[in-house]
């Protein structure tokens, strides 16, 4: 089912790739996501869930978390030049099982009808998180 996305100010889609893997050994901490920044702006993301983390991702660039399964949102406050633009992402799902991990990535960029939906937020959003 897609999703039709109308907001009047240009908000940034999130590209939402997952790929699960299986492990031979336990799956606890073996979780990773990789978040890529191709916004052409510098971002700050709150990664909100079971772990909890704040990554500064400078704009062409890419960081890599381990995290536990769970359901998890991020919150991303761009830098314009001083200035800042806030979004929030919709809620994505890790799994892990005794067998199993995830390794996801999100990719920060324009993309019309893509496949992660986000919204605009405020400051004062982005910092209750």
């Amino acid at each position: 089912m897609k999703r039709l996305f109308h907001l009047e100010t240009a908000v940034l889609m999130i590209a939402l790739t997952v790929a699960f893997a299986v492990s031979e050994a336990g799956a606890e901490g073996r979780n990773s996501l990789t978040l890529i920044n191709h916004s052409g702006n510098n971002a700050l993301v709150k990664l909100v869930g079971p772990s909890r983390r704040t990554i500064e991702i400078p704009s062409g660039a890419s960081e890599t978390v381990n995290i536990v399964g769970g359901q998890y949102s991020i919150y991303v406050r761009y830098d314009l030049h001083g200035r800042y633009r806030y979004t929030r992402g919709e809620s994505f799902q890790i799994k892990e099982t005794a067998i199993s991990y995830t390794r996801a990535s999100l990719t920060l960029h324009g993309v019309i009808n893509g496949n992660y939906h986000t919204q605009g937020s405020s400051e004062n959003e982005f910092n209750r998180q």
